[in-house]
C-alpha cells in the first residue's frame, strides 16, 4: 500500500498548453497506456509555421500581428496559389 501511495504521489497529468478540456478520459484509478489520449484539448492559441520568399515579407517585422487567409480542402493536398 505504501508503494501504491508513493506511485500516486509521483503521478501528474498536465496539458501541453493552455486551453479548454471538454472531454476527460482519465478518471481516478484508471490506467494509462503509451500513446493513449487522456483528454481532448482545445488550444487557446495556435501557431502556424510557414516559409516565404525573402522579398514577400520585407515590411513584416518580428512581433507584428498578421492575418492569413488559407484555402483548405480537408483530406486533399493542394498547392497554394500565392498570385494576388
Amino acid at each position: 500500500m505504501d508503494q501504491a501511495k508513493w506511485n500516486l504521489s509521483q503521478t501528474v497529468v498536465l496539458a501541453p498548453t493552455d486551453g479548454l478540456i471538454p472531454n476527460v478520459q482519465l478518471n481516478e484509478g484508471a490506467m494509462m497506456a503509451p500513446f493513449k489520449s487522456a483528454f481532448v484539448l482545445i488550444q487557446k492559441q495556435q501557431s502556424i509555421i510557414a516559409f516565404f520568399s525573402q522579398n514577400e515579407l520585407e515590411t513584416v517585422k518580428n512581433g507584428n500581428e498578421v492575418e492569413l487567409a488559407l484555402k483548405t480542402a480537408p483530406g486533399k493536398w493542394s498547392k497554394p496559389n500565392w498570385n494576388m
